[in-house]
């Protein structure tokens, strides 16, 4: 079920409230968790190992396994619903992407890495600013911990990969008897500015082993449900709809400003609700393209392989782990030849690369068309 954007002005908000807890299926722990969301005023939920039972009565998106949910709590901020896979959900406001995930601690690594990469490209193929909150049962020294495991080496590869960081300290987040941990993390894009947020671990008591963790966003802007707003369209998609309706008026007779800003509405609609779109990244590359496909050769392989295991299995598994390991030193070695012939090139021309990619993240807006306007430019229209 997708959660459409909305209409409404654009509302600048001095913060955004996410709340990850792991609540262990317990009922009672969700009622705890709604009172702290009502006192903590609380903008988005992940609930991680939810009660079924509460998830579905109290409407909360969960993963393809039920192991992790999402949740608008506020019912204030326009979302989408992007992403269900096996252990991950995301959701997408018009400034950020969250991503809820819960790996559990029986799977093996290869399990892990799978879910790993499912992460990955959820990330890779949305422009917004990434928020992801979870238990992925590892340990990290990035994140507070005495030592880091191989979970651990993993998610910090895809960190730098994709360009995010750990922002836990050394407060534990999980307090079974007899001593404590950090399993649950906070991990933040690199493009949050460490002056946009604050995170905290809740002490107040939920009825399970985990503590709540909460980050808060600041100055951050996001779409109001209360207000009308106008829609934002790449230049693309500005383009494929001014084809559309041209196409339309060219077999109408008789044109009236109510049909012209109906067909008008109408193709904007269908454009806003044609899905998330994937965008090329400016550190693309044909060789990374060329790379990646190698990648999902090698993944499809490896996943034909796994049920049978054995030798040949092993020998697809380190093929994968290689290629996978070749795309992310490309990727990484792009983007820092990338930034540095923007560097170099910012002050020879400030209308170069750098601007385009700037002017590319703002995205183009199509001016709403009312009624009386309509009716003015109509008969101009004519009287050519």
């Amino acid at each position: 079920m997708n959660i459409g954007l909305g209409h409404g002005n654009v509302e600048n908000t001095s913060m955004l409230r996410v709340l990850q807890a792991n609540v262990n299926r317990s009922r009672l722990s969700h009622d705890l968790v709604t009172r702290l969301i009502v006192e903590k005023n609380v903008d988005f939920l992940i609930v991680t190992e939810p009660n079924i039972y509460e998830a579905a009565r109290t409407g909360c998106h969960t993963d393809t396994v039920g192991i992790v949910a999402i949740k608008d709590v506020s019912h204030k901020i326009a979302w989408k619903l992007i992403f269900r896979g096996k252990g991950v959900v995301a959701a997408e406001t018009l400034s950020a992407t969250i991503v809820g995930v819960y790996i559990s601690p029986n799977v093996d690594n290869v399990e892990f890495d799978r879910t790993l990469d499912v992460i990955q490209n959820v990330i890779t193929n949305t422009d917004k600013k990434m928020i992801m909150l979870g238990d992925f049962n590892s340990r990290l020294v990035a994140a507070g911990g005495r030592s880091t495991n191989r979970r651990g080496e993993m998610l910090m590869e895809l960190m730098e990969t994709v360009g995010c960081q750990c922002i836990n300290d050394d407060t534990p987040t999980f307090k079974p008897r007899g001593h404590t941990s950090i399993l649950d993390l906070t991990i933040l894009d690199d493009r949050w500015r460490r002056q946009q947020w604050s995170w905290q671990v809740l002490q107040q008591d939920i009825a399970s082993d985990h503590y709540a963790t909460m980050v808060i966003l600041k100055d951050i802007s996001f779409n109001s449900y209360d207000r009308e707003t106008v829609p934002r369209f790449t230049a693309e998609q500005i383009e494929a709809i001014t084809g559309k309706i041209a196409i339309r008026l060219a077999a109408i007779e008789q044109l009236t400003p109510e049909t012209l800003a109906n067909i008008i509405k109408q193709e904007m609609d269908r454009e806003m609700h044609n899905g998330v779109r994937k965008r090329m990244v400016y550190w693309w590359t044909g060789e990374i393209a060329y790379l990646r496909q190698i990648l999902q050769n090698k993944r499809r392989i490896k996943q034909r392989l796994s049920i049978a295991g054995g030798l040949r299995y092993q020998e697809a598994n380190m093929r994968y782990i290689e290629a996978r390991r070749t795309l992310n030193r490309t990727i990484r070695k792009e983007k820092r030849d990338i930034w540095a012939r923007l560097c170099e090139e910012l002050d020879k021309d400030p209308w170069g690369m750098a601007y385009r990619i700037i002017t590319k993240r703002f995205g183009r807006c199509l001016p709403a068309i009312t009624k009386k306007e309509t009716e003015r430019i109509i008969p101009a229209f004519h009287a050519r």
